[in-house]
């Protein structure tokens, strides 16, 4: 805020309000602020004057501010491929669903089935493989328990969704069954 044709100026607190001292002669203050149109405000003669002002936004002025940043941005974070709602709860739609096999139960076959796949950049789970096996209905299950489980959330590189390489263990006991 200035007053007109006197060299007196002020700067607002932090909370917008501030003090100036006018000198007689003075008739009215001119306010100003960046991003926002100047104003003039008459003053009275001989009085304290207490002014409550509101300014009006300049677009135009706020159209041409630019901000610069002054240390570099931050990298992106990385994300490895994930399934809906986490591992938890992947791990516990695996023990609900498992339905194993009766020709493993007969035969008192147990083990951990070791898949590989791929998660697409839109979650799809694609390229199933089975590295570790166990027997192939058990094998048939794991694969059957993975196609049928809940979505996956691709993985983040740079920013970007990406197909990413997974690998899962599945456990089938027997004292679980």
């Amino acid at each position: 805020m200035q007053a007109s044709g006197a060299a007196a100026s002020t700067a607002t607190a932090a909370d917008g309000t501030f003090s100036l001292r006018v000198p007689k002669p003075v008739v009215q203050v001119q306010v100003s602020s960046r991003g926002f149109l100047a104003r003039q405000q008459p003053l009275k003669q001989d009085t304290v004057v207490q002014l409550t002002l509101a300014l009006t936004p300049d677009s135009q002025q706020l159209n041409e501010v630019v901000m610069v940043r002054r240390e570099k941005a931050p990298a992106p974070v990385a994300v490895d491929a994930l399934p809906a709602g986490g591992y938890p709860a992947f791990k516990q739609y695996l023990k609900d669903s498992l339905d194993y096999p009766m020709k493993a139960l007969e035969d008192r076959k147990e083990g951990t089935v070791q898949l590989s796949f791929t998660v697409a950049t839109d979650g799809t789970v694609q390229d199933v493989k089975v590295l570790r096996r166990v027997s192939e209905e058990i094998d048939t299950e794991a694969m059957r328990l993975l196609r049928e489980g809940p979505k996956w959330f691709p993985a983040i590189r740079n920013g970007r969704r990406v197909a990413h390489p997974v690998r899962i263990s599945i456990p089938f006991r027997l004292g679980e069954h």
